[in-house]
């Protein structure tokens, strides 16, 4: 019995190893031709731009001039005579404000005192690195160098369960009259149905929580947020911040295609 060998048992070992290595080339091959893929998209969208392709809207001929030889907009590029009255950097009429800093002295003596400053930046393309920043002067230490604003708010894609307004914590007594996400209090929901009421009868700045509410409410039954416990996942909360994004297209075309210069 003990001159007796299992049978198969180096073969099946064998097929195993080599199925698993067979696996992993799959991986790399698909990986692989997912890196030659975005590659070839990259290497077209410069060629694109250094042969400035007839067929190119005249504003973007202009936009990918401005940003190679940086005579255009310091933020996106086009072609413009307005210049900053303080410094003289180029800047279209959309991104004038880009450029203003505002900081607030928060000790010393000119605490509470607010200075209107020129950010030192403008942005650039160039090869190999795509679009990036660079100074247009010599920056001080500890001055302010850039400043901008939030294209959406939103909670996180993994999230406790927060206040759909102000992102707080919330308990789970205070949901939405009409899509059922919560609200971290009276005060909150209040508020948002004024900016909403507002928004309806005189345009303007469409409150986040209505971008959600109208696809929520669409539910039926409508969703109930169950888990409020701090630190616990809410996986209802998972879409909203995209959502809110996706309607900036409709809603502030300018502002989308602020998102569509973002390179990742």
């Amino acid at each position: 019995m003990s001159d007796q060998k299992p049978i198969g048992n180096s073969e099946n070992k064998k097929k195993k190893e080599n199925g698993h290595i067979d696996h992993i080339d799959q991986i790399r091959k698909e990986n692989n031709d997912i890196e030659n893929c975005v590659n070839d998209m990259k290497n077209g969208q410069m060629e694109q731009i250094v042969e400035k392709n007839g067929d190119l809207p005249e504003n973007e001929k202009n936009r990918e001039d401005g940003l190679f030889d940086q005579s255009g907009c310091f933020f996106c590029g086009i072609k413009t005579d307005v210049s900053c009255e303080r410094c003289g950097i180029e800047t279209c009429g959309k991104h004038k404000d880009f450029h203003t800093g505002r900081f607030e002295y928060k000790d010393g003596p000119r605490t509470g005192e607010i200075e209107v400053t020129c950010l030192p930046y403008r942005v650039t393309w160039q090869e190999g690195v795509g679009r990036c920043m660079v100074a247009t002067r010599d920056i001080a230490p500890l001055e302010l160098v850039l400043q901008d604003r939030p294209c959406v708010l939103g909670p996180n894609y993994e999230t406790e369960a927060v206040c759909v307004h102000c992102l707080g914590r919330v308990t789970g007594e205070c949901p939405c009259e009409t899509c059922n996400l919560l609200f971290c209090g009276d005060q909150c929901q209040q508020a948002y149905k004024q900016c909403l009421d507002a928004y309806q009868s005189q345009g303007g700045v469409r409150p986040w929580h209505s971008v959600e509410c109208e696809v929520f409410s669409r539910l039926n039954p409508l969703l109930q947020v169950t888990n409020v416990t701090p630190g616990s996942l809410a996986f209802e909360y998972g879409s909203i911040t995209v959502l809110r994004l996706l309607s900036l297209r409709d809603s502030e075309p300018d502002v989308w295609n602020r998102v569509h210069f973002l390179m990742d």
